[in-house]
């Protein structure tokens, strides 16, 4: 489970294509299944993703941030229940991983 939360975190930080999915997984994770993003062993996880050749490095661009706002009704409702969309708050997910990408920010 922690390496699966790994490369979502690296796929919402680092995707060429910013996609709403992964940080609706993200948000979801941290809400319901207890992860840490700021756990020491997550972190070093991740940044060993991070460290695959060709990855590129985290954007949290304020570009992306509004291109995942209009993704939200156009991508993310139609797949979850209404109650699930309604739980899903953006900013959330983006605080959550500018937190994890200051952390990364530290240790590098």
């Amino acid at each position: 489970y922690q390496e699966a939360m790994a490369e979502k975190v690296r796929a919402a930080l680092c995707r060429d294509e910013v996609a709403i999915r992964d940080f609706y997984d993200v948000d979801h994770a941290v809400r319901n299944t207890g992860l840490l993003p700021q756990d020491p062993g997550f972190l070093a996880l991740l940044e060993r993703k991070l460290a695959i050749p060709r990855t590129r490095e985290p954007n949290l661009s304020a570009d992306r941030l509004d291109q995942l706002a209009r993704q939200l009704d156009a991508q993310l409702r139609p797949v979850l229940r209404e109650q699930e969309f309604a739980q899903f708050d953006l900013v959330r997910a983006i605080d959550t991983l500018r937190v994890i990408a200051e952390a990364l920010a530290k240790t590098r």
